[in-house]
């Protein structure tokens, strides 16, 4: 199968099995491109990339991010306290725990405003549900939002002021 060149949105393609239990995206006519992490962050430079919608949007945020600040993010993980940032947050133990450690993963990179009641999901959760993340890489102007929209319910969130680069590439907000 040939390498893509230029995609037209309307390719049609499968979700295929792997081994280790997670599912790739392939198309029939070519094989998609894997960029490595260099690559990923040389395509995007001076370029800010915003993901807007649900759960599905919110892993390929991370995986994008996870990418950007290091390397692909392990396709690994278990309860058995091996997880990484892509499995779902309540294999973390609760919704906190994943906001929490999801974002250290980024080393000061990764804003997060993500709040999530925990207990039994009732349909008062989802407006009081919010996950808003704001990932930087100042070496190369880049930056990732992803901002979590379900069901008919706005937008919100608390991000205080403007959020910038500092020194060491953490990220500071200001009240402006």
């Amino acid at each position: 199968v040939p390498t893509c060149g230029e995609l037209r949105g309307d390719e049609e393609g499968y979700w295929r099995s792997e081994e280790d239990g997670t599912y790739t995206w392939h198309l029939l006519e070519c094989a998609l491109t894997r960029f490595s992490s260099e690559d990923a962050r040389e395509c995007l430079t001076n370029r800010h990339v915003l993901l807007v919608g649900d759960s599905v949007s919110r892993y390929q945020y991370l995986s994008l991010a996870a990418m950007l600040h290091s390397t692909y993010p392990e396709r690994h993980g278990d309860v058995n306290g091996h997880r990484n940032i892509v499995m779902p947050g309540l294999v973390w133990g609760s919704w906190k725990t994943f906001y929490l450690h999801s974002s250290a993963s980024f080393e000061g990179r990764e804003l997060c405003d993500c709040y999530r009641p925990e207990g039994p999901w009732n349909p008062d959760f989802e407006m009081r549900t919010e996950e808003n993340r704001f990932f930087s890489l100042p070496t190369h102007n880049l930056s990732v939002s992803y901002l979590q929209v379900f069901g008919g319910f706005p937008l919100h969130g608390h991000f205080p002021g403007r959020c910038r680069g500092v020194s060491g590439g953490a990220l500071q907000c200001s009240v402006a």
